[in-house]
């Protein structure tokens, strides 16, 4: 399967895992793309001086 991160939904997330500041999550894959362990695959996009915890 093949997918264009582009085109996917994106979400804006405030102090994420108890981190600092505003990142942009986008949910390319889910856990019923998958046949294994894995519940999800998401590019994150974390601008200058936000954190993830």
């Amino acid at each position: 399967m093949i997918r264009n991160f582009l085109n996917c939904e994106k979400e804006i997330a405030e102090n994420s895992h108890d981190g600092i500041g505003t990142i942009q999550i986008q949910k390319v894959f889910r856990r019923k793309d998958f046949n294994g362990a894995w519940d999800f695959a998401l590019p994150v996009v974390m601008p200058p001086n936000t954190s993830m915890v």
